[in-house]
C-alpha cells in the first residue's frame, strides 16, 4: 500500500468516526465497523489491528457505550479467522465472506452483518464470566458470612486462595489490581494473617502470602466449598463447538 492511498483510507475512517458519511448507521454498528476497517485497509501497516481497536474504544467511550470497549473482540475475531467459530453462531466462515467481499467489494452488508454477530459472540462469553463469578461470589459469601468484616477485596484473595492450595499473593500485586494505597493493600493481608487465613513470609524485601494449611477445613460447609471450587469459568465454553451452538 503505497502512503498516498494509505492517507485517503484514513480520510476515509475518520470521515466515518466523525459520522461524515454512513448517515443512517447506529453508534453501536458504527464502532464494530471502525475496527474492521483498520482491519481490512490496514493503513498504518503492521499497527493497524491495534490502532483500530484503540480507535473503536474510544468511539464507544465518547458515545457512552462503554461495553463494547470491554467485550473480547479481538479474541473472538481471531477465533473467526482460524475457523473456531463457523454458523449458526455467524451467518459465515471465513472462506464465504472472502468470497462475498471480493465479489461485491461496494458491498459492506456482509462486513456489517458479521461484525455485529461476532460482538454478539463476544458479549455471551462476557455473560458466561459474570454469571460464573456472580455465583462464585454468592457461594463465597455463604461460606464466609460467619466474618462480617471481610471486605470485597480479602474475599477475591480466600476465594482464590481457596480454589488454589498453592496460589501466592504480594501487597505490590493486590495493590495495583485494586487500585488502593499500599498501606490498605497491606492491612487486607495482615488481617487475613491475623484471622489464620493466609501465611506471610519474607523473601528479601518482599513479603509473600499463601493459603494456610488447612484453609478449606475452616468452612464448615464441604458442599458449598466443592459448588465453589466448580465455578471457575469451563475453558470447553470457548470451543468451537460451544461457540456454535449459541
Amino acid at each position: 500500500m503505497t502512503e498516498q492511498f494509505a492517507d485517503r483510507q484514513m480520510d476515509y475512517i475518520a470521515a466515518y468516526a466523525n459520522h461524515e458519511t454512513g448517515e443512517y448507521d447506529h453508534d453501536i454498528l458504527r464502532a464494530l465497523i471502525l475496527t474492521d476497517s483498520f482491519r481490512f485497509y490496514r493503513p498504518l501497516k503492521q499497527v493497524s489491528y491495534q490502532v483500530g481497536s484503540l480507535v473503536a474504544h474510544l468511539y464507544a467511550l465518547k458515545h457512552q457505550l462503554p461495553v463494547l470497549g470491554l467485550l473480547p473482540a479481538s479474541r473472538v475475531k481471531l477465533d473467526w479467522d482460524e475457523g473456531r467459530i463457523l454458523p449458526p453462531a455467524v451467518s459465515f466462515d471465513r472462506p464465504t465472506y472472502e468470497t462475498l467481499r471480493k465479489r461485491n467489494p461496494g458491498d459492506l452488508t456482509s462486513l456489517q452483518t458479521l461484525a455485529a454477530q461476532l460482538m454478539l459472540v463476544a458479549l455471551r462469553i462476557v455473560e458466561h464470566y459474570v454469571a460464573a463469578w456472580e455465583n462464585w461470589d454468592r457461594e463465597l459469601r455463604q461460606m464466609l458470612k460467619k466474618d462480617i468484616h471481610l471486605n470485597d477485596r480479602q474475599r477475591s484473595i480466600l476465594g482464590r486462595a481457596l480454589r488454589k492450595s498453592e496460589a501466592e499473593f504480594t501487597i505490590r500485586y493486590h495493590k495495583n489490581n485494586h487500585g488502593i494505597a499500599y498501606p490498605t493493600a497491606r492491612r487486607d493481608f495482615l488481617e487475613l494473617v491475623d484471622k489464620g487465613y493466609l501465611t506471610q513470609e519474607q523473601r528479601g524485601k518482599a513479603f509473600y502470602f499463601t493459603p494456610s494449611y488447612g484453609l478449606q477445613e475452616m468452612f464448615t460447609n464441604p458442599e458449598t466449598l466443592a459448588r465453589l471450587q466448580g465455578y471457575a469459568v469451563d475453558k470447553s465454553f470457548f470451543s468451537g463447538g460451544t461457540y456454535n451452538n449459541m
